[in-house]
């Protein structure tokens, strides 16, 4: 594997332990040692997402998970790095096209709404 794939291979797998966690750009750069622009650049096409989205992406897979749990959307908002619950609620009905609520009742009657494309 080649310096470049193993840096890419660094920046997932980073973003998929700490997607909780509020990172900036630069310090996601200086955690996997390249710039700014590099990461930005190498992440989009090494998944075709920003970093952002691929971290909000994250997050949402998670939110349903624990959802699936029975965990309150206050507490999934707080384990999972939202700065509010709102924030986290508006995520998600974004994502979702429906409320946590409707999620949960959508998921019992076997029928799941799709992720939206970001």
């Amino acid at each position: 594997m080649d310096k470049n794939h193993a840096q890419e291979n660094n920046q997932t797998i980073l973003l998929d332990q700490f997607y909780y966690e509020n990172w900036t750009i630069r310090q996601l750069a200086k955690r996997v040692h390249t710039n700014e622009c590099y990461l930005k650049k190498d992440f989009k096409t090494l998944t075709g997402m920003t970093i952002g989205d691929y971290r909000k992406h994250k997050r949402m897979q998670q939110a349903v998970i624990l959802l699936k749990q029975g965990v309150t959307t206050p507490d999934i908002a707080n384990q999972l790095g939202f700065n509010s619950h709102d924030y986290f609620l508006k995520t998600f009905v974004k994502f979702y096209q429906c409320q946590p609520r409707d999620y949960q009742h959508m998921q019992n009657n076997q029928n799941q709404p799709q992720p939206s494309s970001l």
